[in-house]
């Protein structure tokens, strides 16, 4: 265990973005995507709103089966970039997205807890099946077992090899701090992603 006081970053995804009816290949489809939609209630406008949201609404990731949230931020905005391009191709891909810009809500949050800490520089033996690309069977064991024990992971990035580490929290109170901080842009050219702008609001 090590103690993390630092500030990282995350962009946020709001579920209801019109990108996601790109995913429906039947105006059935699509109608049923937007009575989800609905379900999920107005895009928070706030940060701890945004903080709680993977909690509230979890799903399959790196370090959770899906059966639980966790909250991931990255230690830049250039491996928050990197991690959120990979993950979201994935879906555009999947749903035939044609060319689009779609925009993320950029959050800038302080983090203070306990946390494993499993990068490679620290724990160069650990299993390494956990940093694997696309399976993800080994970290999410290891997640549900450090669960029990940490509130938080602190790790390196698998997009973003050069310097890149993240945090993966499991309850929301390892932030005690939150602002957003603009929106980003990510350009889809229809078969991936290929530019990162930054907005700044005015």
């Amino acid at each position: 265990m090590s103690f993390l006081d630092d500030t990282f970053t995350r962009l946020a995804y709001p579920l209801q973005s019109p990108a996601l009816l790109s995913l429906g290949e039947t105006p059935e489809e699509r109608r049923q995507i937007l009575a989800l939609l609905e379900l999920t209630g107005p895009v928070a406008a706030d940060a701890d709103a945004y903080v709680r949201r993977p909690f509230e609404c979890p799903t399959v990731s790196r370090f959770s089966d899906g059966s639980y949230g966790v909250l991931y931020a990255a230690n830049s905005l250039i491996t928050a970039v990197r991690e959120s391009a990979h993950h979201l191709a994935r879906f555009f891909a999947d749903g035939n997205a044609p060319e689009t810009q779609t925009r993320r809500t950029r959050l800038e949050m302080h983090v203070r807890s306990r946390v494993t800490d499993i990068r490679r520089s620290v724990r160069p033996r650990l299993n390494a099946a956990i940093y694997d690309p696309d399976d993800y069977g080994a970290s999410q064991a290891y997640g549900r077992k450090v669960r029990t024990r940490a509130h938080a992971l602190h790790y390196d990035s698998v997009r973003n090899r050069h310097g890149g580490h993240c945090v993966g929290a499991f309850v929301p109170d390892v932030v005690i701090g939150a602002a957003i901080a603009g929106e980003v842009g990510l350009v889809w050219n229809g078969q991936r992603f290929v530019e990162a702008h930054e907005i700044l609001p005015l």
